[in-house]
């Protein structure tokens, strides 16, 4: 008795599979599709049926951007405070250092007194 692989029919079932999967996927496609384009549909019903609930959909959205928004400019104008701030502390320090220094400069000994 022999065994052996039949790389034809390991291609056939290969090539059977990898359509099927095709046809899965362009069916999943299509059906994306129509809910997409029925979704578009019940949204124009919706606003033409209740304009009211719409508008305050959006107010409700925008309301909540607004909201984000001043959190993030806050928290940008927080850091720029902090960051100026810490400028200025190395200002401060770098003048204390250079004071120190000077206070406490050696006597140069190059120098005939």
């Amino acid at each position: 008795m022999q065994i052996g692989i039949d790389t034809g029919m390991i291609l056939k079932n290969q090539n059977t599979n990898w359509i099927q999967n095709l046809d899965v996927c362009f069916r999943l496609i299509d059906e994306i599709t129509k809910l997409e384009v029925r979704q578009k549909d019940l949204i124009g019903r919706l606003a033409r049926v209740d304009p009211e609930m719409c508008a305050q959909k959006l107010q409700a959205q925008l309301q909540v951007l607004q909201d984000r928004n001043r959190t993030l400019k806050s928290v940008a104008k927080n850091a720029f405070i902090e960051d100026d701030e810490d400028d200025e502390k190395e200002v401060q320090l770098g003048a204390e250092e250079s004071k120190f220094d000077q206070q406490n400069a050696l006597p140069d000994s190059t120098k005939d007194a």
